[in-house]
């Protein structure tokens, strides 16, 4: 899971605002979370460790 701290929240309710940001920002969203979930699977095929950050 992704860890989102307070500050983050309160930038994306701001954001949930404006209604012309939210569309491209979440479609932006769910684009690095595929993204990332197909690097993470991919690395676990590999039968690699996930990546430590």
């Amino acid at each position: 899971m992704f860890i989102i701290s307070n500050n983050q929240i309160l930038v994306f309710r701001q954001k949930l605002k404006d209604e012309s940001f939210s569309c491209s920002w979440l479609d932006r969203v769910r684009h690095l979370y595929l993204s990332a979930y197909s690097l993470l699977t991919n690395q676990l095929a590999k039968g690699a460790q996930p990546l430590q950050t």
